[in-house]
This record gives C-alpha cells, structure tokens and sequence, in this order.
C-alpha cells in the first residue's frame, strides 16, 4: 500500500510526478524473460571519479548484471556518453534552487542570489542527458551500473571526506565522488535502486538498477528477479 502511494501523483507537490505510472507492485513477480537491458561500466564520465580499487569493484557489478541472462533477459553493453553535473555547478540543486533549498532548510535566508548563466547551462545540460536517456531506454527496459565505485570507508576517513578533504576531490566535493554513478538519476528524476551483489575485500558491492521517468515497476520487477534468483545471505562481522 506504501509503495503503491508513493508511485502516484500529489496535486500539493508541484514537482511531484503527475502521470499515471503502472502500479509498481502488480509486476513484481513477473520475473525479467524478454527484457532488455543495457550495461554501462561509467556513463562515460564517471572514471574521471575512479579509485585503484574500482575496477575490482566494477567487475563484481558487471558479472552480478550479465548473470540475469541467465533468467532470460537481454543484457547489452552501452558507450553511450553522458554528460557529469558535477561539471557545472557541483553538487548545488541548481535546477530548482528556490524550491529545493527551502524545503530542505540547509541554507540561510535570504538565498543566495541564482546565478543565470550557471541555470542556463544546467538546464541544457540536463535536457541533453535527458534526451539521450530517452533514445536509450526506446531500445532498453532498464540500465544497470555499479552503485558505488569505491570501497565503503570507516567512520573517520568517512567523516573527512564530507568536511576537511572535500576541496581535493574532484569537482572540488565528495558528493560527486561518492556518487559518481547515482547522483545523475537524482538529477533527472529517474527511479532507480540497489541490490546486493557481492563483495571486495570483504566490503558489499551494489548492482544499480535504474528505469525511465516513472517506470519504478521495472526497476522493482528486476531487482525482484535478482534478489530471489541470487539470495545474499553474507552476515560481516560487527565490531
């Protein structure tokens, strides 16, 4: 009832998706023969965040995703190049300044004055990545990736990352470090989810699973399929 209530449209939410969406629920069972899946190591930006452990971590992600053909489905490579938000304007909701940063409540009043010309070529950029999302997803059902490229961190290297070293990443952030493979379908609005797929050096590795606007009964249907078709039942030790 949850899941269901959420996929549906709010007249008090202006930003809210506000088509009809297949129920999310209905097709859980389904399981994934017949679909169509792409494959993307990075959406052609993202090595730019890489790690020396990422290729370890990516070869656990792409097997993890190869292996549904094995229940049916079709699972093609793409090189398809997108285009890193991080690149203009890093990590600021730019797109919708006013609306996100009240609701939220991180910033000081009054706001910050927008910057038109950085508005303009995020909105282009974003309608760009749309556009190409949209070509691909008229061949495919669903796009799989890695969640996260790096290997998870302890609590202080952590805590560093998000204050003191944040200058020296890339992009002048974490945020676009961390989430080098995720932070684009936030951006776009598009539905997507993880699923656990194995580990390096004993740290979990996630299998995204990411669908076009309003299609969260395609992401839920395989992560479904791959979840009772490859059971994680792993427990780490807690220190």
């Amino acid at each position: 009832l949850f899941t269901r209530a959420m996929s549906g449209g709010d007249g008090r939410d202006y930003v809210c998706l506000q088509d009809d969406t297949p129920d999310p629920v209905e097709a859980l069972d389904r399981g994934v023969e017949g679909m169509s899946m792409a494959w993307t190591e990075d959406f052609g930006f993202a090595a730019t965040y890489a790690t020396a452990d990422s290729a370890r971590i990516i070869d656990v992600a792409r097997v993890a995703a190869h292996s549904l053909a094995a229940l049916g489905a079709v699972v093609d490579p793409t090189d398809e190049v997108w285009e890193d938000r991080a690149e203009r304007g890093t990590v600021r909701w730019t797109m919708e300044p006013s609306v996100y940063e009240v609701m939220v409540g991180t910033n000081p009043a009054p706001l910050p004055a927008l910057d038109p010309v950085l508005y303009r070529e995020q909105a282009q950029s974003r309608a760009r990545n749309w556009e190409r999302f949209q070509r691909l997803f008229q061949r495919h059902d669903v796009i799989l990736s890695v969640t996260a490229q790096r290997i998870a961190a302890g609590v202080e290297e952590w805590e560093r990352a998000w204050t003191v070293d944040g200058p020296t990443f890339p992009g002048g952030s974490f945020a676009p470090v961390y989430c080098s493979h995720t932070m684009i379908f936030n951006w776009l609005g598009f539905p997507a989810v993880t699923v656990p797929c194995g580990f390096v050096d004993g740290l979990p590795v996630g299998l995204q699973i990411a669908a076009w606007h309003g299609r969260e009964d395609l992401v839920l249907r395989v992560a479904e399929a791959f979840q009772q078709a490859f059971p994680r039942d792993e427990r780490p030790a807690v220190s």
